[in-house]
């Protein structure tokens, strides 16, 4: 019995690679392709698009994966940081509104501390600061409202941008190991998920009810509201460094797993296939240039992938770092002759600005460790 299932399983090998000798494409004499799939074969488009719908029309993903092919990082490095340029400090018209709505501040400020005192009969004065307060808080509000909506694009952009990257990516993680590949693809949707209700739902919100207690607390000359921004601050700093050990960690131990038992079935069907006569030698080699194709393919997906998430996370960073120095420099500036209160405000417009930098920070993090992780502990030794 066990003659006859060794013979099947024989004539079956051989009819396989009789058909795969039947159908595989010509090539000249004398030349021989090692690539068995090519990065062609896995579709990107929807990545592509995603780009290009968010304003990255001169990112040429094609050519990025070509050059990462080749080992040409330096050229990407390049291209990559050009586009940065053009969109953050390139961008003079995200400078200039920051500056106007600063200069504005400063104006009410000024004003209001050198001649508000000359009215300072029947409450004339504390009259005069209330208003000014308040244009001055409206300001703010609509300035840090620009910037939640920088960050909110940022989540949603990056979960576009990895959703359309992870089929094809997986793709080539299946070809390498099926249980890697599954079990990283399952977690990486949770992921998506997660940080889609986590940072949409409650982080952002959360730095919101920060910034507008701040705001309401610097209205009156004692600190009594002090506590619960802090309670608020605390709370979305764990939130972040939560979700950062949770998903580092979840993917450590599939990474641990999932790659070993892949790695104990490619062995097994290896030295079964070596152990054929005839076409068992050739019948390795094949095996060997398909999986080392597949890792290659797989590690230039993976590089790309790091590389936009970066740049996407990039470009919203800069910017708020360029606001934050903003305006920490006008509130240096101003403080000789503007009100205590309104530096604490323009203070605690910075705080909020760092937290918005964080969940920026935080949310690319997330899957720039994921993708580094799958690509590391999937490499294949051929």
């Amino acid at each position: 019995m066990r003659i006859i299932n060794t013979k099947f399983i024989f004539k079956l090998v051989l009819l396989f690679f009789i058909l795969l000798f039947l159908t595989s494409k010509p090539v000249k004499a004398g030349v021989i392709s090692e690539e068995i799939i090519t990065i062609d074969d896995f579709d990107l488009e929807d990545s592509g698009k995603i780009l290009k719908t968010q304003g990255y029309d001169n990112i040429d993903y094609k050519y990025i994966l070509k050059k990462l092919r080749d080992g040409d990082l330096l050229l990407v490095l390049k291209e990559i940081g050009r586009t940065a340029y053009e969109k953050t400090i390139g961008d003079v018209s995200l400078i200039e509104k920051t500056l106007i709505n600063l200069l504005l501040i400063t104006i009410i400020a000024s004003f209001f501390t050198n001649f508000a005192n000359v009215f300072s009969k029947n409450g004339i004065s504390d009259t005069g600061f209330y208003i000014c307060y308040m244009v001055t808080v409206a300001i703010m509000v609509t300035m840090f409202e620009e910037f939640s909506i920088i960050a909110a694009q940022l989540v949603k952009l990056l979960l576009k941008f990895v959703g359309g990257i992870i089929p094809a990516y997986f793709l080539s993680v299946a070809i390498v190991g099926q249980a890697a590949a599954a079990g990283f693809y399952q977690l990486t949707l949770v992921i998506i998920e997660v940080c889609q209700f986590v940072f949409l739902k409650i982080t952002l919100p959360a730095i919101k009810i920060y910034m507008a207690i701040s705001l309401v607390n610097n209205i009156s000359r004692e600190d009594f509201l002090s506590g619960t921004t802090h309670v608020i601050e605390n709370f979305i700093n764990f939130v972040n460094k939560t979700m950062v050990g949770i998903v580092t960690g979840l993917n450590i131990i599939q990474g641990l797993i999932l790659p070993s038992v892949d790695m104990a079935k490619n062995t097994t069907i290896k030295k079964f296939i070596g152990t054929l006569p005839v076409i068992g030698d050739g019948a390795d080699a094949v095996t060997g240039m398909l999986l080392g194709s597949a890792n290659l393919i797989k590690n230039c997906i993976g590089t790309f992938g790091i590389i936009m998430i970066i740049l996407i996370c990039f470009v919203p960073y800069m910017k708020l770092q360029i606001y934050s120095a903003s305006i920490q420099i006008f509130t240096a500036i101003i403080q000789p002759v503007a009100d205590r209160r309104i530096i604490e405000s323009l203070n605690c417009l910075c705080k909020g600005i760092r937290l918005l930098i964080r969940v920026v920070i935080s949310s690319g993090f997330l899957f720039v460790i994921s993708i580094a992780i799958i690509c590391m502990t999937t490499n294949v030794k051929t």
